[in-house]
């Protein structure tokens, strides 16, 4: 086993959830910490994650645990199974802390020499639990005492069998033709497929096209401004993600689409050859 890093002096913890910032739940996981943990710097990763929405979060939370000090603490709130007998996890996983629910949402930070152990000692859990609201009674709590130091495996016991959930994919429809997943829209209203350019390979494309609707977007460009506004362009995204937008404009809003939805990934080789006979369907 490697030397994982102690938490850094002050303490750092990232805070990401489904929480919004209408109402005190986000602010209320600050006010924990801080009585357990007054030192540490907490950074706000975002609270503006989908409802209920796993996929999204734990594809926030690997694009962006990368940038951060090593041995910072994330702490991770999307809980749909608040209440349940899910189960509640600490991990170390690439220098990293994290501290979250176990339903998918540390899938794409958890690397194979991860140590992960179900947050099960009480001492480390404020002193009344609501059914509800897990993120201030038991993970903001052990998020500050993992902050100050405290060792993993005094949590709990390991746990070897965490939920993953797996990483969407294009979905064929016929020769050179896929379904491509949506998994997000951001602020500014980009569509953020699943696509990474190391899947290209694996599809046998050497470039790609892509159709929404009657809009035909024929090449990746490499940045906004290399078309004028208010056209199309698919990009390859701050996130490694291939990204579809409208420059100066919103793409999500003008086209309807957003996470869950789809749209057409296309061979262009394949799909110009077969124009001649009618073309592939879709």
């Amino acid at each position: 086993m490697t030397d994982c890093p102690k938490p850094a002096s002050p303490p750092v913890i990232a805070l990401m959830s489904d929480f919004g910032l209408t109402d005190a739940y986000a602010g209320t996981l600050k006010g924990v910490i801080h009585r357990i943990a007054p030192l540490a710097t907490l950074i706000d990763l975002t609270h503006q994650i989908p409802p209920h929405s796993i996929l999204i979060g734990a594809a926030c939370l690997s694009q962006a645990a990368p940038y951060f000090p090593k041995a910072t603490v994330f702490l991770a709130v999307v809980d749909p199974g608040v209440g349940t007998d899910r189960r509640a996890l600490g991990a170390e996983s690439g220098g990293m802390y994290y501290v979250a629910p176990d339903n998918g949402l540390l899938s794409f930070v958890l690397d194979a020499e991860a140590r992960i152990h179900a947050l099960e000692n009480r001492a480390y859990w404020l002193e009344k639990i609501s059914a509800t609201f897990h993120g201030r009674d038991i993970f903001a709590p052990a998020a500050a005492h993992l902050a100050r130091g405290v060792p993993l495996e005094a949590f709990g016991p390991p746990i070897y069998d965490p939920v993953r959930i797996p990483w969407p994919q294009p979905e064929p429809v016929v020769r050179g033709v896929w379904r491509l997943p949506i998994i997000a829209a951001d602020h500014f209203g980009n569509l953020i497929t699943c696509l990474r350019p190391e899947d290209l390979p694996r599809l046998g494309l050497s470039d790609i096209s892509i159709r929404i609707g009657q809009t035909r977007i024929g090449a990746v460009s490499p940045t906004f401004g290399a078309l004028g506004a208010g056209q199309w362009l698919a990009y390859w995204g701050s996130g490694g993600l291939l990204e579809i937008g409208i420059n100066s404009g919103n793409a999500s809003a003008v086209s309807g689409l957003g996470a869950g939805d789809t749209v057409r990934l296309e061979d262009p080789a394949v799909v110009n050859d077969a124009a001649g006979t009618g073309g592939p369907g879709s």
